[in-house]
Parts: C-alpha cells; sequence; structure tokens
C-alpha cells in the first residue's frame, strides 16, 4: 500500500475553493467560523482541507438546502 492510500489528500484554500466555486476568502471564513474543518500545519501557518471535510461539509449544506426548500421536491431545490 502505498502513501497515497494511507493518508487523506490535504488541500490548499485555493483548491478547496476551486472545488467548491467559491473565493479563497468566502473559504478562509468558512474555516475560522468551523463551518468547514480543517487542519493548521503550523502556529501562524497555512490551513489544509481533507478530501472528508470537504464530502462532509458539502452533504451538510446539501442536506440544509433540502430541508429548507419549501416547493415540495425531493432531493432540494433547483432554484
Amino acid at each position: 500500500m502505498n502513501d497515497s492510500q494511507t493518508q487523506p489528500q490535504l488541500l490548499a484554500i485555493k483548491e478547496a475553493a476551486s472545488r467548491l466555486g467559491l473565493s479563497t476568502a468566502t473559504v478562509r471564513g468558512l474555516v475560522q467560523g468551523g463551518s468547514l474543518r480543517c487542519v493548521r500545519i503550523r502556529e501562524r501557518g497555512h490551513y489544509r482541507i481533507s478530501e472528508t471535510a470537504l464530502a462532509e461539509f458539502i452533504a451538510q449544506r446539501e442536506s440544509a438546502t433540502a430541508a429548507s426548500c419549501r416547493c415540495g421536491r425531493k432531493g432540494g431545490c433547483s432554484r
């Protein structure tokens, strides 16, 4: 088994922002606000976001959107 199979992929803020379609400032705010889990590399260093944390964040947002949708569609609203 190689290292890529044993350790999760860690993404920089810029990479996570690109995957989410958000600005880096928005992703940094989500991290600092506790909405998006991350790893801090050094005390005053860079943030890294795991693939798992990113998937959990997306799933939370999808379920929150589906729960708040009032159009009656299952699986969320496309509006």
